[in-house]
């Protein structure tokens, strides 16, 4: 649990997101701290190089007022997905502005670590004000960074990514499901304040098996032991699972029919009748418009059309590294320490 003067330094650092500039007044007004609190904390962050001064306003009668401006390379953050051949990466600073981007062509296949720890080891050393760490994996993860369950890399069961990050370069890292990241970026849509408070369903169905993102009223659900979004598993029609009835199918923008589409309008259907969701969302790279045409008249047969969620199409890497960005950026605001 933080402490008084660990949540008012949070609250600062999120308030600079979003303003350009503050003086302590504002910051003592918006984010009901005392004057004298807010003056010392900003004095000390400007001491540490993490606010500069920016001018003085014009006085109405008085001393002229400070006017601080945020330092958004004070800390910089790093996001890494894992995917099935490659390795992918963005440097970016506390406002989210990207400072470099790229692509490894390895895995973790065989529970070989060393591809991502050469990763991380050389962007650290080049880009030494990277505070925090985000890693995004196609597996369910626990709040501790344990992997529990990773179909396509059943070596990694049991690893804490979270624990190997941290004590091999003592940066604090964070582990999410892929899916879970990009249901929450795309929930942000290029906000890095508060995401949207609509309940939205992500649908992936890439090489590492389909999976989902839940979100309910803003909030990613994880459930009890972080299994959420495995609908490979969800019981269909005819005694198959969705993974069983997907598991044929060759799926690219255009091309849903037959059995593929009945098994997506009833897993549509499924999750209307048990979160009724605003909308679910699909990757760009899998679901085109007419699959969309498709997947709704299977599920008319099932659900009412005036429950049914709105269909997106989706840009999924862009979404899922904008979710990683965000769970990193929360990292470097909590962080306390002003040194």
């Amino acid at each position: 649990m933080k402490s008084r003067s660990e949540d008012y330094l949070y609250r600062i650092r999120q308030f600079f997101l979003v303003h350009d500039s503050a003086t302590t007044a504002e910051i003592s007004k918006h984010l009901t701290i005392s004057f004298p609190t807010a003056t010392k904390l900003l004095e000390n962050m400007e001491k540490q190089g993490e606010v500069s001064l920016g001018g003085l306003d014009e006085s109405n009668g008085g001393r002229r007022a400070k006017r601080y401006r945020y330092n958004p390379h004070f800390k910089q953050g790093l996001s890494v997905y894992v995917e099935k051949d490659e390795l992918g990466f963005i440097v970016f600073n506390s406002f989210g502005e990207v400072l470099e981007e790229g692509m490894v062509a390895d895995s973790l296949g065989k529970g070989n670590v060393t591809p991502l720890l050469q990763l991380v080891s050389g962007l650290l050393d080049r880009f030494p004000r990277i505070s925090a760490v985000s890693l995004g994996v196609p597996a369910s993860v626990n709040g501790q960074g344990d992997i529990l369950y990773a179909p396509h890399y059943e070596d990694l069961h049991g690893l804490n990514l979270k624990a190997l990050i941290e004590e091999k370069f003592g940066t604090p890292t964070t582990v999410e499901n892929d899916m879970n990241a990009a249901v929450l970026g795309y929930s942000y849509n290029d906000s890095y304040v508060e995401p949207s408070s609509s309940t939205f369903i992500y649908l992936y169905f890439g090489h590492n098996g389909p999976g989902a993102g839940l979100l309910v009223n803003g909030e990613l659900v994880r459930g009890k032991s972080h299994f959420t979004g495995e609908i490979s598993f969800v019981p269909q029609v005819h005694g198959k699972s969705f993974g069983q009835s997907l598991s044929q199918e060759q799926i690219s923008p255009g091309s849903l029919q037959g059995h593929g589409a009945d098994a997506v309008g009833q897993l549509i259907a499924t999750f209307t009748a048990i979160i009724n969701p605003h909308s679910v969302i699909f990757s760009d790279q899998e679901i085109g418009g007419s699959d969309i045409t498709t997947i709704l008249q299977r599920s008319r047969t099932f659900i009412p059309e005036s429950h049914l969620p709105e269909l997106v199409i989706s840009n999924w890497s862009k979404d899922y590294l904008r979710g990683l960005q965000r769970l990193c950026i929360e990292l470097l605001l909590d962080q306390t320490s002003l040194t």
